[in-house]
């Protein structure tokens, strides 16, 4: 129930801050859509809706502790400019910090980083226009926080490709075993043993 309600009162100032910031932006400047490097009316109203959000978030938000981020992929339609212009607009709203996507040479990481003064995040996904720079080099940019969103499925899936193959050209799985994580290690991992006794010192009663 309270969940419920705090999603009515986060959505009703949305719909409040929607409407007040269209009309800032009109009286501010009466060529708001095309505002910041804008083409098309339907980009400035994902960014007002993008702003209207971030606030609406943090007049709801209870623990200080829980980060808002606010994530712009402007640069690879508008340019780098006004995805910056973009950015420090979501930090003014209150977002904690900002993950620019599509960034690509280092000058434009250290641009971005030179702009904003909150933390930055680096998506270091693979097979996309963007080079896989190590964290040392993500240091030396300033960023803060890198995520690698598909890491493991990829491994994951390459293995399990290559495991199949192996098994279908040869009718056996024999020889595959000891690419494969052993019982022994998936247990250690989940610290399965640890888990057994908390659960056993749950229910050590007898009805």
């Amino acid at each position: 129930k309270d969940t419920e309600k705090g999603d009515k009162k986060a959505a009703k100032k949305e719909r409040d801050y929607a409407a007040f910031e269209r009309e800032k932006m009109k009286k501010d400047d009466p060529n708001w859509k095309h505002k910041k490097g804008s083409t098309t009316e339907s980009v400035d109203a994902e960014y007002i809706e993008t702003v209207q959000k971030i606030k609406a978030a943090v007049e709801v938000k209870k623990d200080q502790n829980f980060m808002i981020m606010a994530r712009t992929d402007a640069k690879g339609v508008e340019g780098l400019t006004a995805s910056i212009d973009r950015a420090k607009a979501y930090v003014d709203a209150g977002a904690d910090a900002i993950f620019p996507e599509a960034l690509a040479e280092p000058k434009e990481y250290e641009k971005f980083r030179a702009e904003i003064k909150v933390p930055l995040l680096a998506n270091m996904t693979e097979f996309g226009k963007t080079p896989l720079y190590s964290k040392k080099q993500l240091q030396e940019f300033g960023y803060n926080i890198a995520i690698y969103p598909v890491t493991s499925l990829r491994l994951a899936n390459k293995a399990v490709e290559d495991g199949f193959k192996q098994l279908k050209d040869e009718g056996t799985n024999a020889p595959i075993v000891d690419l494969m994580q052993t019982r022994k290690r998936l247990y250690k991992l989940l610290h399965y043993e640890d888990y057994n006794k908390f659960d056993q010192n749950l229910y050590n009663f007898k009805l």
